[in-house]
């Protein structure tokens, strides 16, 4: 298992099923606490402009775990929404944080870095 597909091993066979019949953000989102940093994607630009924002004192306004996509066709488990708690939890050398898998399935709108 590579790292970008770390996430599998914490979902159960029904998680799994429901992951892989690509999801959409109408139906529940799957919650996971803890998960390693490195267990998931992100845009290495859209963290680094919220840790600018961060250091600045422009803090995350949405509270609860980040928002993770799941992309098929790479996968890849990503971030969607979340970059400024996730820098904050990367500014505070934090090793973990909550996510939720909200969606899945190929998208034009979400690009996978």
């Amino acid at each position: 298992m590579s790292r970008r597909d770390a996430l599998w091993h914490y979902l159960d066979d029904e998680q799994t099923r429901y992951v892989l019949r690509e999801f959409d953000e109408s139906d529940e989102p799957i919650v996971i606490r803890h998960v390693p940093l490195e267990d998931f994607m992100y845009s290495a630009a859209s963290l680094a402009g919220a840790t600018n924002n961060v250091r600045r004192g422009d803090v995350s306004k949405t509270p609860g775990p980040i928002s993770l996509s799941y992309d098929p066709d790479k996968n890849t488990f990503f971030v969607i929404d979340g970059h400024h708690r996730l820098a904050e939890v990367k500014l505070a050398k934090k090793k973990t944080i909550d996510v939720k898998i909200v969606r899945s399935g190929y998208s034009d709108y979400y690009a996978t870095p």
